[in-house]
């Protein structure tokens, strides 16, 4: 969540967020306001 309102602060309109969890496994998000 923390994205989302750090997004509103810089007033901009997307937000990427990646996750390393090791032995080559990752997670990666890409948020949009609207």
């Amino acid at each position: 969540m923390h994205r989302i309102y750090e997004m509103e602060r810089r007033d901009v309109n997307t937000g990427l967020i990646t996750f390393c969890a090791g032995g080559g496994q990752g997670f990666s998000a890409l948020f949009e306001r609207v």
